[in-house]
């Protein structure tokens, strides 16, 4: 036997006594209480509270509404305590409520807040408790159904979760189904929902519950699902006599489809005389019951003399059904309709008519009658048309009528002979033509005058009503007067002021008479040609090491041809004080006769080193130019630019209007160093590649030509004879060395000061003395970094043979302006030497075709040699 303690903990109110029974189970659940022990009971008296109890006081069992808050816990009414220090507060505004109360073990409070947080404290013991909100609003609804769903929303207040439910209604057919008290339901927490799987032209409930804390509102609505198919109702027996239609529509309780059905009428033709035009007419009838249905086509606006396919259905809110169609052909107007389009040509003697039969005719017609001016002009009627081939119009002629005389022509479509039963008349007044032809052109002729035009053109001398004149700007019509001519051979002058400078405008004028209009008179002229006006410099966009880009100069200049000459000055080709301007027009004549005779010219060629070379020639529109692209036109050398030498930049631009041509030069403010900015690291790249390049040929080449002089040598050698002694002087053996054999000498010569002129008579162009030069040993242990500049390599005849740069000679520059545009300008390969005597002092240099001298004469040079 073992023995289980259990404790259990209940809230009692303080004071009350309570019976306490405890029953232990051990059937499992049987009925038979022979299994269940005894049962003990026992009484409790809760103790009242006490001023050492107090503060633990617990509240509990709270009853919560809108307005009212009730809460138990305190003494009952048979313990006498301490006293209670109670409140009641507004949680957020600690706003104290002014009904407030006990009642025995209860404490209360009224006259609240919906859904507000209030605190009940009493003494030290406090319980946080909430009002219930206000209910729902009553859900407003909106029904959109289909054939299987409907979309239903909804809008309510203070809503916190929703209850939809739906129930089928009845049924649409042939009579209505019992009511389906089988009802759906969702819960929702959004105010919309879609209602799926429905049946098609049914009517269904549907009830939306909003509810909260608070309470529930409820509201209900009925809507009708749409058919899925269009109706199947037999139409038959569908016939038209005289002017009433009818048809039979049977109930057909199987193919019934809704209710809200409408009988459909559709009349449809197009007249013989025009089948392109159509006519139909359309009307419904709502279909409350069945059986024949029948209409009266006198109420109906349809044309008269057609035949007409007339079609009925039957349509419900899906769609109309299959139709059946019969022939209906309304009845003849008394008289036919009248002629339409009616129109007309003269000549001096005979005037033609022309109208459209009218379409539809009405009624029959036999034949047409023509009057003029009251007087019958046709004695018969008239059934065949002047117009051939063409069955719609109706022509006649009538001639033997006066020159220049005016008639009024009356045409009516008539039903009968003798002119019975006619249409309308139709009205045209026509004059017949004078015996004179169509004027001549006119003649023009057009001056000018600043920002002006006059144009002067005579009439012809045929009878001229009026003459017209069109002013064109290209191809916008800049004006269109028209002149009455009272005289012939009549002048006027037109003066146009205000015209745009150097613009070609256009004139057209021609004249008319009743007879006709003349051939057009057509003339040109331009305004007064002006120079072009320059509206943007000549800039540099980007720099690179071979080549450069330029923008273009905005010329406007009107209508004339506009073209840019791109000219480049190599400043550091070495030539000063270029003149742009007699160097354009010397390549303009050299080019001039190839473009006028268009030969083709001679092949493009590079000029690098050329002083002044043109690097394109463009037309107006090409923004910008890309010098040293490579590119060369025909005429031009575009060749890429050579890094760190200095470019002057020029842009003539030609204007040409008609034979008159105006020139404006812009020229770059600064020259353009090649490689000096605006390069990238790709082209600094590709620059160090090419040098590493240039330097290994270089050095592969002094390999190659030393060994080829050396082998030049050895085979030019002959037999060493003996030295000569040291003692003897020279002019005792001139016989014996003899420099002019090509012999050389495997010593060197002893010579004396005395024989020294005589030694380099003899020896200077000899293989002994270039021998001798060629085995001098090239020592260089100072910089020679002037000479080896970009800009300075092109001044050096010989490559090996270059200046220190402690003992070079500085040229002095010639002013400021060439010491910018090339700050190596003071460079020449000439060094400072000193001589025997040490009072002398000499200037050693090379001899280049374009070396500039005048800067010698700065070191006081007494001689040159």
């Amino acid at each position: 036997m073992s023995i289980h303690s259990t404790e259990f903990k209940f809230n009692f109110v303080p004071g009350w006594r309570y019976a306490v029974r405890v029953l232990v189970d051990t059937s499992r659940g049987s009925a038979d209480t022979d299994y269940n022990l005894d049962i003990r009971q026992t009484e409790v008296q809760i103790a009242c509270l006490t001023e050492a109890t107090y503060g633990k006081l617990n509240l509990f069992e709270e009853d919560v509404t809108m307005n009212r808050i009730t809460v138990g816990g305190v003494n009952s009414a048979t313990c006498k305590g301490p006293s209670i220090n109670f409140s009641v507060k507004e949680a957020v505004t600690q706003t104290p409520v002014m009904q407030q109360g006990s009642h025995g073990h209860q404490l209360w409070a009224d006259g609240l807040t919906p859904n507000t947080t209030y605190v009940f404290s009493v003494n030290s013991a406090s319980l946080i408790v909430t009002t219930l909100p206000r209910p729902p609003t009553a859900p407003q609804l909106s029904l959109r159904p289909s054939a299987t769903t409907a979309d239903v929303t909804w809008t309510s207040q203070r809503a916190e979760r929703f209850n939809v439910s739906w129930v089928r209604t009845r049924r649409g057919g042939c009579r209505d189904k019992q009511h389906e008290n089988v009802r759906q339901f969702l819960s929702l927490y959004e105010p919309r929902v879609q209602l799926t799987q429905l049946e098609a032209y049914t009517e269904y409930e549907v009830c939306v519950l909003a509810f909260n804390r608070g309470g529930s509102s409820e509201t209900c609505g009925a809507l009708l699902t749409l058919p899925n198919s269009a109706p199947t109702l037999p139409v038959t027996e569908l016939e038209c006599l005289y002017n009433e239609c009818s048809v039979h529509v049977g109930d057909g309780c199987s193919q019934y489809n809704g209710p809200n059905l409408t009988l459909v009428w559709t009349f449809s033709a197009a007249p013989a005389c025009n089948t392109s035009a159509r006519h139909s007419l359309r009307f419904e009838d709502k279909l409350y019951n069945f059986g024949t249905k029948s209409f009266d086509a006198d109420n109906l606006n349809l044309l008269p003399g057609i035949t007409y396919t007339l079609s009925v259905s039957v349509k419900n809110d899906y769609g109309e059904g299959q139709p059946v169609h019969t022939t209906y052909a309304s009845p003849n107007d008394t008289v036919p309709g009248p002629v339409e389009e009616l129109t007309s040509t003269a000549t001096s003697t005979s005037v033609s008519l022309r109208w459209r039969r009218p379409c539809p005719p009405k009624a029959p017609i036999l034949s047409y009658r023509v009057t003029a001016d009251g007087v019958e002009l046709i004695r018969q009627y008239y059934s065949k048309s002047k117009c051939l081939g063409n069955a719609a119009h109706f022509c006649r002629t009538f001639t033997g009528l006066k020159a220049d005389q005016t008639y009024k022509f009356e045409v009516q479509s008539c039903r009968r002979s003798y002119y019975k039963d006619c249409s309308a008349a139709e009205t045209i007044s026509v004059r017949t033509q004078e015996t004179v032809a169509a004027p001549e052109p006119p003649t023009m002729t057009l001056k000018r005058w600043p920002k002006g035009l006059s144009i002067s053109f005579t009439s012809s001398w045929a009878i001229t009503k009026q003459c017209f004149i069109e002013t064109f700007h290209g191809v916008d019509l800049i004006s269109n007067n028209t002149y009455d001519i009272i005289n012939n051979w009549q002048h006027i002058n037109v003066s146009m002021d205000d015209l745009l400078p150097s613009s070609v405008y256009d004139f057209s004028s021609w004249c008319c008479n009743h007879v006709g209009c003349s051939l057009r008179t057509n003339a040109s002229e331009a305004t007064e040609f002006e120079a072009p006006v320059v509206r943007d410099r000549l800039q540099v966009v980007s720099i690179y090491d071979t080549n450069a880009t330029l923008r273009l100069p905005t010329v406007e200049a009107g209508d004339a041809q506009t073209n840019f000459t791109i000219m480049v000055h190599n400043i550091s080709a070495g030539l000063e004080g270029v003149n742009f301007t007699a160097e354009f027009h010397k390549w303009r004549r050299a080019n001039h006769m190839q473009i006028n005779r268009r030969r083709r010219s001679s092949r493009p060629g590079c000029a690098e080193n050329a002083p002044v070379f043109i690097a394109g020639h463009v037309a107006k529109g090409t923004s910008e130019f890309v010098l040293g692209s490579g590119e060369s036109a025909p005429g031009t050398s575009n060749c890429p630019l050579i890094k760190g030498n200095a470019y002057g930049v020029a842009v003539m631009m030609s204007a040409r209007l008609k034979h008159e041509e105006e020139f404006v030069l812009e020229k770059l403010d600064r020259p353009i160093i090649a490689g000096g900015s605006g390069g990238m690291a790709a082209g600094a790249t590709v620059g160090i590649a090419i040098g590493v390049l240039v330097i290994l040929a270089l050095v592969i080449g002094l390999l190659v030509s030393s060994f080829q002089r050396r082998k030049k040598l050895r085979r030019l050698q002959v037999p060493v004879r003996p030295p000569v002694p040291d003692t003897l002087p020279l002019h005792l053996y001139d016989d014996f060395y003899d420099f002019r054999d090509g012999w050389v000498p495997a010593d060197d010569l002893p010579v004396s000061m005395a024989n020294i002129e005589t030694f380099l008579n003899k020896s200077i162009g000899s293989l002994y003395m270039k021998h001798k030069f060629s085995s001098i040993p090239v020592n260089r242990d100072k910089p020679t970094r002037a000479a080896a500049l970009a800009g300075n390599l092109k001044k050096n005849r010989y490559g090996n043979n270059l200046p220190y740069d402690d003992t070079r000679v500085h040229l002095l520059e010639i002013d400021d302006y060439a010491a910018y545009i090339n700050p190596h300008s003071d460079y020449i390969n000439a060094s400072h030497i000193t001589g025997a005597v040490p009072h002398r002092r000499y200037i050693a240099a090379q001899g280049t075709p374009k070396v500039c001298w005048c800067g010698l004469n700065n070191s006081s040079v007494g001689m040159q040699i």
